[in-house]
């Protein structure tokens, strides 16, 4: 609990952060752990509702400090470099994974969105530091929308090793969540059946001179290059690149007017599209079992 305090109750081994010593006309005396810290008080409370909740008079007294007892210096400067828009590199060299995870419980703390983003943004950049059950267990801390449909793809990007998770994870992710993951995988799998064997019905140009084989080529290529791309896909995969690979196979006896209006067909569509909503749909719901996101104002 953050609170204010008289200098005489303060623990004598505190020592001062010079990096984070302001002089100006607002200064406020803030200890986290057992650093002081004089930094003003309005730019604080241009990013925190907490610091612009406090009373100024109060805070600014001689000898009165506010005390952020129940996090540490890491976390703090961190939140400190973010509200004074200082590079975050410049002061932590070595910026451990867990100060990121302990400053997102502390802009929760301090109502701040601009810190639980920054941090957000930074743990994303380092996401694959980060297990499985850490990522979720951020998710229900901070249910923001991005990084729940993140941690879900992640999930499902898994698939093949669900059987390989640990009984711990599972039990972090949560049995409804991983129910929803099942249920997306089989959708996105069988959508990708269907678009495989279905290649889109060639129109023949007058210059065609054999229908027949066109056609049976057309679809040889289509379940030899699209089919064998989407099914065996262990990850989520762009149409963009499965037209790609498309586009450098041999189209053996074609027309080339048939194959071009077979192209624009191929062209003018994404497919893939489709699973998208399924996953965005699950995390609509995924959400709803994290509860609501907090919508913090400033």
């Amino acid at each position: 609990m953050a609170h204010s305090t008289s200098q005489s109750l303060v623990q004598t081994t505190q020592t001062q952060n010079p990096a984070l010593w302001v002089s100006a006309p607002d200064e406020c005396d803030i200890r986290a752990g057992k650093t002081l810290y004089r930094l003003e008080l309005g730019v604080l409370a241009k990013i925190s509702v907490f610091f612009g909740n406090l009373n100024r008079q109060a805070v600014q007294q001689e000898g009165e400090i506010v005390v952020i007892s129940e996090f540490n210096e890491p976390e703090f400067e961190y939140y400190a470099y973010v509200a004074y828009s200082l590079p975050i590199k410049a002061g932590f060299k070595d910026l451990d994974k867990y100060v990121l995870v302990r400053a997102l419980q502390l802009s929760k703390f301090l109502i701040s969105p601009l810190l639980r983003d920054t941090a957000l943004n930074h743990i994303r950049a380092r996401r694959y530091e980060f297990s499985l059950a850490e990522i979720f267990k951020i998710c229900r801390d901070l249910p923001t929308r991005q990084f729940v449909e993140y941690a879900f793809r992640r999930l499902l990007e898994l698939q093949p090793r669900w059987s390989l998770l640990p009984a711990d994870d599972i039990q972090t992710v949560g049995f409804p969540v991983m129910v929803a993951a099942v249920q997306v995988r089989d959708g996105i799998e069988t959508h990708r059946r269907l678009v495989a064997g279905e290649p889109p019905i060639l129109t023949h140009a007058p210059t065609c001179t054999d229908t027949t084989r066109c056609t049976d080529d057309w679809v040889q290529i289509w379940w030899n290059i699209i089919g064998r791309y989407l099914l065996e896909a262990r990850e989520d995969v762009s149409w963009d690149q499965a037209v790609e690979k498309l586009l450098q196979c041999d189209f053996g006896a074609m027309d080339r007017l048939c194959l071009q209006s077979a192209l624009d067909i191929v062209k003018g569509g994404d497919p893939m599209l489709a699973e998208s909503r399924f996953i965005s749909n699950a995390t609509e719901q995924v959400m709803k079992l994290f509860g609501e996101a907090e919508t913090w104002e400033i």
